[in-house]
């Protein structure tokens, strides 16, 4: 059922819950999304929530024992294409995980490479688009 009188920060408590990811949020709650939706919240203010979504990934991450530090990878990497601003900040973020748990876990390689060329949004491989952004030495992949 759709929350007639959503407010900002019940519209950031739904963003977040699906990750900022529209599709998600229509696919799962249709009604709350045409509500959000009516809102029009600003770009500039879901880019933010995007970013405190990323960093509560990097968070979790760093303390995260290996199966659900690739968790918060995938996480990662399905949000940052959709920042508007500060992309090379979590590009290289995302890069330092990446080879901190190659350093802490060799067995995550496979899963690592997976990660970085799968398809994001039917579009090129992860590592094609962090190579668009920033520098990235991929020896260490």
């Amino acid at each position: 059922m759709a929350n007639v009188g959503m407010d900002l920060k019940e519209a950031e408590e739904f963003f977040k819950k699906y990750d900022g990811h529209g599709f998600h949020m229509f696919r799962e709650e249709e009604g709350n999304y045409a509500v959000y939706q009516k809102l029009n919240i600003s770009k500039d203010t879901e880019d933010r929530w995007r970013k405190e979504i990323l960093d509560r990934y990097v968070q979790d991450f760093s303390c995260a024992q290996s199966g659900r530090q690739l968790k918060c990878l995938y996480r990662m990497r399905d949000i940052i294409p959709s920042l508007k601003s500060d992309l090379d900040v979590y590009c290289d973020l995302f890069v330092h995980c990446i080879k901190t748990t190659l350093t802490d876990n060799e067995q995550c390689r496979d899963a690592i490479i997976r990660l970085l060329t799968e398809h994001v949004k039917g579009r090129k491989s992860f590592l094609e688009f962090l190579q668009e952004h920033i520098s990235v030495d991929i020896s260490c992949f």
